[in-house]
């Protein structure tokens, strides 16, 4: 526990000092997730939750990157799913870690780019289960000034986590 919070804050502390070239900003993004998921022995709902994350983002000439992570602020979701064996209620935690890549062009005010994101899915219900995935997916950037942009994300399926469907909204704030 006390390493992952030291590791955070190491994280942190380095994109701010990165961040120093006039082409690379360090940003904080937080948004909403909606998710639409299956699984073989429960019923999911459709839900949406609250995203937060920092990164690092680079530009040169009109190509742009970044890297950013949610391990700042990992939120445990709790919801009660229904069994299909049984019917039966039970509580369901979960808790995804994401750290991605994506690659860009900047055109005018608008960025639209490909991601690909390393995800690490934590579910208990009587006992835990990791999964780990890669996914990808297309996002488009909005630059409303030097400090602020709008990005929205859509995400492709993937089985190995159950994911049908995902898209994100969030609001960037560079520093």
């Amino acid at each position: 526990m006390f390493k992952a919070k030291f590791m955070r804050i190491i994280l942190i502390i380095l994109l701010f000092i990165l961040s120093k070239n006039c082409f690379a900003s360090t940003y904080l993004s937080i948004g909403a997730v909606y998710q639409k998921q299956h699984d073989k022995n429960f019923y999911l709902q459709e839900k949406i939750l609250p995203t937060a994350s920092i990164g690092y983002f680079k530009s040169i000439v009109n190509f742009t990157a970044t890297i950013q992570t949610n391990r700042i602020s990992n939120f445990v979701n709790k919801e009660f799913v229904n069994s299909k064996k049984d019917g039966k209620a039970y509580e369901l935690k979960s808790r995804l870690t994401a750290d991605t890549i994506s690659i860009g062009y900047k055109i005018n005010r608008f960025n639209p780019s490909i991601f690909f994101s390393n995800v690490r899915v934590e579910k208990t219900i009587s006992k835990r289960r990791v999964n780990h995935a890669i996914l990808y997916g297309a996002s488009l950037n909005y630059f409303l000034n030097n400090k602020m942009a709008i990005s929205t994300s859509i995400v492709a399926p993937n089985k190995e986590i159950g994911l049908n469907f995902a898209t994100l909204l969030t609001i960037n704030y560079f520093f």
